[in-house]
């Protein structure tokens, strides 16, 4: 269990593609149930190694009401 307000940053490894001609196409991507269960921990930031949360940002949106 998150605390309620958490800064979150996790590390994949992707960080290691920078440059590569699929950094921004290929990346690792957080699951609907993912982004739903760090909703429901209340965080209050999101911080990753890869561009964004997932490839077409639709489980952040989705889940996130954005």
């Amino acid at each position: 269990m998150l605390t309620r307000g958490a800064k979150i940053i996790y590390e994949t490894g992707w960080h290691r593609q920078f440059g590569a001609e699929n950094f921004y196409s290929d990346f690792p991507s957080l699951t609907q149930n993912a982004a739903r269960y760090l909703v429901s921990q209340g965080i209050r930031m999101l911080g990753m190694d890869t561009p964004t949360p997932s490839l077409d940002g639709s489980p952040i949106r989705a889940v996130a009401g954005g």
